[in-house]
């Protein structure tokens, strides 16, 4: 499950939407841990691991520094960190190649527009 705190949670929709095709779902949620606005994320289910019916939510954030680091699934780490850069994002860690588990991946951790951070990640096949 992905968590995105952010100031203006429109700004956020509006990003992941323009670079992974995420829908979104507004609602309130109250909870222990949080009570307040919430936008849920829907992944398109040919990229969703879950069985759930949403794989995250957009929430406003609480204090400064708050932030999460999730890793969500691309077909392509190099041209999804190039998107991000023309849709106003940033790279906070380039593209990296590494074995996990037996398995090869490519990860890289992006920054949305207002600094929140979700790493992505490939699985390559060598």
């Amino acid at each position: 499950m992905i968590v995105l705190p952010a100031k203006d949670m429109g700004e956020i929709k509006e990003f992941y939407s323009s670079i992974f095709g995420w829908k979104f779902e507004e609602s309130e949620l109250k909870s222990d841990f949080y009570e307040g606005p919430v936008i849920y994320i829907k992944i398109p289910k040919e990229k969703s691991k879950n069985k759930i019916n949403f794989d995250g939510f957009i929430m406003k954030k609480k204090f400064f520094g708050q932030i999460s680091v999730d890793y969500y699934p691309v077909d392509s780490v190099d041209k999804t960190l190039e998107l991000v850069k023309e849709k106003g994002g940033s790279i906070y860690y380039e593209k990296t190649e590494f074995k996990l588990h037996g398995t090869d991946l490519a990860v890289g951790i992006i920054l949305d527009p207002v600094g929140s951070p979700l790493g992505v990640y490939e699985i390559l096949k060598k």
